[in-house]
């Protein structure tokens, strides 16, 4: 809590539940453990920290290390500078159906691809959100689909965790794909007035979607994810239904 006495309460009061979250994220973190089939042996105690500096504190926080840590060969990297993006972990969810065969996937305006030049930065996404201090993934992913598309889902297959862009944004993404009824009054415009969110949804046949990823036309790498999963579950996910 380094704002308590720096910042106004209100505003550290507005942040309080992003703070909890990312407090959170840190502690899921630290009790994660990789299988490591492959790699090297160095772990968290090969990185000395020499002090971290505050940039911006706010929904999202900007961080410098200071640090060095051990080398492959045995020496020591640094002392060294990095700069970290720290966001609250994070979940997205694939709604299919495999009765229909179609997915949906929500478009809505994204400012880092805008901020970046690009000439469409409404990105065709998987539904997400924050992972709330306190909710599990799998709880996250039902509430967004509420909130995003007024989706209730079925069953929900783990696809993967995994850090989205390591080289700097401290978070992690839990992808699932979650099995839905998308009949066709599920595209609608959605998502929470409270958040400030414009989204349109797509009911998009399982053939097209395929097409969409060969050509480029997902350009969200959660949904890229999402997408491989279900080309390699979906026989075995439609076999399921027909034998329910």
């Amino acid at each position: 809590m380094r704002q308590m006495g720096v910042d106004a309460p209100e505003n550290v009061g507005r942040r309080f539940a992003i703070i909890r979250a990312r407090a959170e994220a840190q502690v899921r973190a630290g009790r994660w453990r990789r299988p490591g089939h492959v790699g090297h042996t160095l772990t968290r105690a090969d990185v000395k920290d020499h002090g971290t500096h505050h940039i911006h504190d706010g929904f999202f926080n900007t961080e410098e290390r200071h640090l060095s840590h051990t080398r492959f060969d045995g020496g020591t990297q640094g002392p060294v500078s990095r700069l970290v993006y720290r966001v609250a972990d994070a979940v997205t969810v694939l709604p299919y159906d495999p009765v229909r065969d179609r997915i949906l996937l929500v478009e809505q305006f994204r400012v880092a691809p805008y901020a970046h030049g690009d000439t469409a930065p409404w990105l065709l996404e998987p539904i997400a959100g924050i992972l709330d201090a306190g909710e599990s993934a799998e709880a996250t992913a039902r509430r967004e689909a509420r909130e995003e598309a007024n989706l209730t889902l079925g069953a929900l297959h783990f696809v993967a965790r995994y850090y989205p862009t390591p080289g700097g944004v401290a978070q992690v993404l839990f992808s699932y794909l979650g099995i839905a009824d998308l009949p066709d009054s599920a595209a609608r415009l959605g998502g929470h007035a409270g958040e400030e969110e414009d989204i349109l949804s797509h009911l998009v046949p399982y053939d097209l979607a395929c097409r969409m990823l060969s050509e480029g036309d997902m350009a969200n790498a959660p949904l890229i994810l999402s997408m491989q999963y279900l080309m390699m579950h979906r026989d075995q996910l439609r076999a399921t239904v027909r034998l329910g």
